[in-house]
């Protein structure tokens, strides 16, 4: 649902939201660090090699940390092709899957 908010104002209001894949803190700090900066709304990518780089409880604990940023920040699942890590970064608390 929190997606389709952000997709609903960004149609609106006539602007995008770009969604970035982060592999590492370093593309994801950036990508936030950019994001604060502007006060713009932000769709972060996991692939399923990322998400076992840093495994459930970090990235439990990023998404936990997400949360608090006061910007609409949605954490996505990219290309998953196994049900069960579907499964997994739900119960993550990952916003949406493909």
């Amino acid at each position: 649902m929190k997606q389709v908010k952000m997709l609903k104002d960004a149609m609106k209001n006539n602007y995008i939201i770009p969604a970035f894949n982060f592999a590492n803190f370093e593309i994801l700090r950036g990508v936030i660090d950019a994001c604060v900066e502007t006060k713009s709304p932000v769709i972060l990518q996991v692939s399923e090699s990322a998400l076992n780089y840093f495994g459930d409880d970090l990235m439990f604990g990023l998404i936990q940390a997400i949360r608090k940023i006061k910007l609409p920040i949605s954490v996505h699942l990219d290309h998953g092709k196994d049900l069960n890590i579907v499964k997994r970064v739900i119960k993550l608390g990952f916003d949406s899957v493909m």
